[in-house]
């Protein structure tokens, strides 16, 4: 299950945001790595590039509280959602800004390490809200998340779609869907905003 909506949020709202986080003093976080695993660099899968990048958490899971002065120009891209899919916010779980730059060896082939948000809800639901105008495809593979299976995808698996970022765009699906992030080939930066949550409903459309 998957939904794309261009333009989910008004224009003005989109230069509002991207205006924020490319603000001189945003306060950026640099991660080594955004392998939501770093200790495991075993892939057997060469499409994988381990690239660095750059995280802010809005809302952190740990505390179950807002982590972040940016929290309410934020959360209103989940309104803008809700009335896509005639549903309501039960619960945030998470959400986090994302950047990648660049890197050296990643081309259109390859993506960052494939994986699921939260390992440890059974149910939940993500949105990616691609920020900024660049290149770097979200990956969703076929593959969902269960008790029995590693929290991490290492192996290659079959790819389901393949999601282009576009300023404004947002990517909606099941939150057990193994997906992968992506660096950036023609723009010097890939910026999105993650967010986990749970719904009112199940959604099955």
């Amino acid at each position: 299950m998957y939904k794309i909506f261009d333009d989910i949020v008004p224009k003005d709202f989109q230069d509002k945001l991207e205006n924020i986080v490319n603000m001189s003093d945003f306060p950026w976080y640099f991660l080594d790595t955004i392998n939501i695993d770093p200790q495991n660099k075993g892939y057997s899968d060469d499409n994988i590039t381990d690239a660095p990048g750059l995280t802010h958490l809005v809302y952190d899971p740990d505390i179950d509280k807002k982590s972040s002065y940016f929290y309410d120009d934020i959360y209103p891209i989940l309104n803008h959602l809700e009335q896509k899919i005639n549903n309501k916010i039960l619960k945030i779980k998470r959400i986090r800004i994302r950047r990648t730059m660049q890197t050296p060896g990643h081309n259109e082939n390859k993506y960052t390490p494939g994986h699921v948000d939260l390992s440890t809800y059974s149910q939940y639901y993500s949105l990616v809200y691609y920020v900024d105008e660049s290149d770097g495809d979200t990956i969703l593979f076929k593959n969902k998340f269960s008790e029995m299976t590693d929290t991490i995808l290492y192996d290659k698996k079959e790819i389901l779609t393949r999601v282009s970022p576009k300023k404004g765009r947002g990517f909606f699906f099941d939150g057990k869907i193994f997906h992968a992030g992506n660096c950036p080939i023609n723009f010097t930066k890939r910026t999105i905003i993650n967010f986990d949550f749970t719904l009112e409903k199940n959604y099955n459309d």
